[in-house]
């Protein structure tokens, strides 16, 4: 016989009133009662759709007598709301019968409450993108129904805890919780896998099980609510017995919200994800570095283009900053992890990921081959590796080498791939104003050698609108793209600036030429204390600085014509409708800003 432990994963002695709808119950306290609208206490029916009972093709625990809910989800269904597909699935909540109901308002008895079920996906079951299963709902009165589909009213005096089965049969808890700092942290550190949809709820432990097909699962959730002023409230989620999800910590009565409590079951089934999900022709892009200067212009253009989904990989340590708060207010899902993860655990954090772009930086180039390697496993469709800087030969440049190491890993991988570089930033080939207090100020108003080779620069925060076009163009797969806006000398640089600016007596005297053997002495200085204390965090900085600038200045590498030279398609070629803005233009948006040295920082 099955006993309390068996349905409820807690012993017998803590059960101070159940029920169960199965005839193989022996506990105490737990009364027996038949699979009806009426005895379930079932209201607030969805009546677009049908819950009938019948006869599963699986008898439920070995019992042939046993009736089932029958969910039907026709070819084309996505929700009950959408107007446009057929029908299927069904909703409604079930508060239980009359004395468990009752039970559920008594606060002496309430605190903790479990409720779970039965569910068969049959044989031939196609999981799709993913679907909502029933889970435990709560509350302050009539403010617990409708706590879902992106409802940001009264969330502080709600819940609802459904589950989710997604591609392949992944389960997930779909959480919407009283939206609280802490609650957010506490829901994103649940493993394998926690994402934050922005206007949504949460899926909480993307892939913690796996529903099959052709058997009943057993399904139970445990909702232990906090005590007012406190963030102890828990959800625990248990797969035929056995513990796969636990959040602790949560706030799931507020001080808008005190009278909170469970209602009961919010039984609701039906295919469908969030809209943004159910959008299969935009691809979902994930963005390593998406706070980053590059990364977030990249993030940028991704969302203004409105052609893709757009996700970033956050650390742990960073859930909670004000940058990451911003991407998630621009719609992006935040997907908690790090590139020292290991594969295994970044294959299971790139799932849904049609593409991967890659802004990290400077000092964790070679740590993207774990990201990589998991980009395929998980089958990524298009890699962009690091690059988004100049073109230019091997063994020039340190940096550039260990980029062009990576992108012969990426080849060798056998990923689709793309390659973008930018050239020189905009933010960067201006002399700085007076007023600037930056400790760059007086490299700025360095000349290298004559000064009278061209160079390829692009404004930072336009990057973003080339990528959204690059990734989005099947010519560029498997090709390299070089970004540009202007292509100018640097004294021609140095003239705009000081015509712009109003400064241009005083910063034409600050021009400082640095001939090329100087620039060949310093460089042998930085590497030489580079050598000397690997740790030197300034060192590795001037010397990446400065091979830039022999680079670009000295060897004419970053140019159009180099650029084509190595293979490069020209961006401008392939998009001539995205205008072109020219430094000219640029330098008075520089100018006019109140600290224009901010990348600097």
């Amino acid at each position: 016989m099955t006993t309390a432990a068996d349905l409820f994963q807690v012993p017998a002695s803590r059960v101070l009133l159940g029920f169960t709808t199965s005839n193989l119950v022996a506990s105490p306290n737990i009364s027996v009662v038949s699979l009806s609208d009426k005895d379930l206490g079932v209201h607030k029916v969805s009546h677009s759709t049908t819950h009938a009972l019948v006869r599963p093709p699986v008898p439920v625990n070995g019992d042939p007598s046993q009736l089932a809910w029958k969910a039907v989800f026709p070819e084309g269904s996505i929700n009950p709301g959408n107007k446009t597909a057929p029908l299927g699935g069904f909703g409604f909540y079930l508060r239980g019968p009359p004395a468990f109901a009752q039970a559920l308002a008594d606060p002496a008895v309430n605190g903790e409450v479990v409720m779970g079920y039965d569910v068969l996906f049959e044989e031939d079951f196609h999981f799709q993108k993913g679907g909502k299963l029933p889970g435990i709902y709560g509350g302050v009165g009539d403010s617990a129904y409708g706590c879902t589909g992106g409802r940001q009213t009264d969330r502080c005096r709600c819940f609802n805890l459904r589950l989710m089965w997604r591609e392949l049969g992944d389960g997930e808890l779909y959480a919407y919780i009283p939206q609280t700092k802490r609650n957010t942290e506490r829901l994103l550190e649940v493993p394998p896998r926690s994402i934050q949809h922005p206007d949504y709820g949460f899926s909480v432990g993307r892939g913690a099980w796996r529903f099959p097909t052709g058997r009943w699962t057993r399904v139970t959730e445990r909702v232990k609510m906090n005590d007012l002023g406190e963030e102890n409230g828990e959800i625990e989620v248990f797969i035929d017995g056995n513990s796969v999800l636990l959040a602790t910590g949560l706030v799931l009565r507020t001080d808008d919200g005190p009278d909170a409590r469970v209602q009961g079951l919010h039984v609701q089934t039906f295919f469908g994800v969030t809209i943004s999900e159910m959008s299969g022709d935009r691809p979902l892009v994930l963005v390593l570095g998406a706070t980053g200067h590059t990364g977030g212009s990249i993030v940028n253009g991704l969302v203004a283009s409105g052609n893709f989904r757009v996700a970033a990989l956050i650390r742990p340590s960073s859930l909670a900053k004000p940058a990451t708060e911003a991407l998630r207010a621009a719609g992006v899902e935040i997907r908690q992890g790090d590139l020292l993860d290991g594969v295994e655990k970044l294959t299971s954090i790139f799932a849904g990921v049609d593409i991967l772009i890659s802004a990290v930086t400077a000092f964790v180039i070679e740590h993207q081959k774990d990201a990589f390697r998991a980009a395929k496993a998980a089958g990524v469709k298009r890699i962009v590796p690091c690059d988004f800087g100049t073109p230019g030969a091997p063994g020039i440049r340190k940096l550039h080498d260990q980029k062009l190491a990576i992108r012969d890993f990426v080849k060798e991988l056998g990923v689709p791939y793309t390659i973008i570089d930018v050239g020189w930033w905009m933010q960067l080939s201006l002399p700085l104003p007076e007023r600037s207090k930056s400790f760059m100020k007086t490299a700025s108003y360095e000349v290298y050698g004559a000064g009278d080779n061209r160079m390829l620069m692009t404004d930072l925060d336009h990057i973003g609108t080339y990528v959204a076009r690059i990734v989005a163009d099947p010519r560029t797969l498997n090709q390299a793209v070089i970004v540009w806006e202007d292509e100018r000398t640097q004294l021609e640089m140095h003239e705009i600036g000081e015509s712009v600016s109003g400064e241009g007596d005083t910063l034409k005297a600050k021009r400082v030429y640095v001939p090329p053997e100087e620039v060949e002495k310093r460089l042998a200085q930085y590497l030489e204390a580079e050598a000397r204390n690997p740790e030197d965090f300034m060192a590795h900085v001037m010397v990446s600085s400065t091979e830039y600038q022999r680079s670009m200045h000295l060897l004419n590498e970053n140019t159009l014509e180099n650029a084509k030279r190595l293979g490069y398609l020209d961006a401008q070629e392939l998009y001539p409708d995205i205008p072109k803005q020219t430094l000219a233009d640029f330098a008075k948006k520089f100018y006019a800003a109140e600290d224009p040295a901010v990348v600097y920082e």
